[in-house]
């Protein structure tokens, strides 16, 4: 027993060993021995000028892949220029190059999946971002208040695109009012005032309804989901107390609105996922998802079938 308590912590100490800042070329890593991988990391120096991340470091004639810039890792370098990003990266962590008000633009490699939350925060030289295809998905302000940033190129396979993503950005505020902001294939949101009695079709090609797209558009009374769609975030049509009639396309394979029953049902599991004031529940449904009729407050009576067996968290909250 003794033995088997000694090598465990052994093993947590040499965890721990194997996980401390190493600095490689002037830029610093953590070192993931197991793996043979690393993630670029904040350095006792902040990093200016020009920086090249390799895709492979070798410490101690063993060679490590560089697979991630993890959380914080340029945050505040302010004299950081440039910052080339290579084909091994598959993600960027929280706050990573946030207040590199130097940074002048970026683009990211297609091998990077995910985008973490204030990547990009307030980078206030920021004027152009390239994202090539395959990455997929983008955090809350990834560059909210980079006050610059008029072009952005962001692929198709963006599936995901998080809250205030592009706050106070000249590129979001050059979009039209009064129209929905298409990001590649991501309804991201509504822009400006909706008008009363306003009925939307998302463009068919439409993959993913971001959250909070249509947050307090109480003129909204209709919406056709197209065939495409896929992806229904949280509180996609939180406060829309106007909304009476929901259709999806008979051609949808996620999602369905059988039966006239105005509301959006997860096909595979008959999960309802989003209502409006006029629903119907259909006997097939067995359960009602997470903030489906949320803030519904134009919602006055609504008869729940007997196959129900389950209502999630705030799915009559407010």
């Amino acid at each position: 027993m003794k033995t088997r308590i000694l090598l465990t912590i052994l093993s947590l100490l040499f965890s721990v060993v194997s996980r401390a800042a190493t600095e490689i070329d002037g830029i610093y890593y953590n070192l993931y021995s197991s793996s043979k991988t690393a993630s670029v990391t904040s350095g006792t120096n902040k990093y200016a000028g020009d920086v090249t991340i390799p895709a492979m470091v070798t410490y101690n004639g063993v060679d490590y892949s560089v697979k991630s810039i993890g959380d914080y890792a340029f945050q505040n370098c302010t004299g950081l220029t440039a910052v080339n990003i290579p084909n091994s990266v598959n993600s960027i962590g929280y706050d990573a190059f946030a207040r590199c008000q130097a940074l002048n633009s970026i683009t990211i490699p297609g091998s990077v999946k995910t985008i973490g939350r204030d990547a990009f925060y307030w980078c206030d030289g920021l004027t152009s971002v390239v994202i090539n295809d395959g990455v997929t998905s983008l955090g809350d302000f990834v560059f909210a208040y980079c006050s610059k940033l008029s072009s952005i190129t962001i692929p198709n396979s963006v599936e995901s695109i998080g809250n205030y993503a592009f706050e106070n950005t000249p590129w979001l505020n050059s979009q039209p009012e009064g129209d929905i902001v298409y990001v590649g294939n991501v309804a991201y949101m509504y822009n400006g005032y909706m008008p009363s009695n306003t009925s939307v079709i998302l463009k068919e090609g439409t993959t993913t309804l971001q959250s909070n797209t249509f947050d307090r558009c109480s003129g909204l009374v209709s919406i056709t989901i197209p065939s495409s769609l896929t992806n229904i975030g949280s509180y996609a049509f939180r406060d829309c107390n106007g909304l009476a009639t929901i259709v999806v396309d008979a051609g949808n394979s996620k999602f369905d609105s059988r039966e006239d029953c105005n509301a959006i049902i997860e096909t595979s599991t008959n999960s309802l996922i989003a209502g409006c004031k006029n629903t119907v529940i259909p006997n097939s449904v067995t359960s009602i998802g997470n903030n489906a009729f949320y803030n519904c407050s134009g919602l006055t009576s609504l008869t729940i079938p007997s196959g129900v067996t389950s209502i999630e968290s705030g799915a009559f909250s407010n």
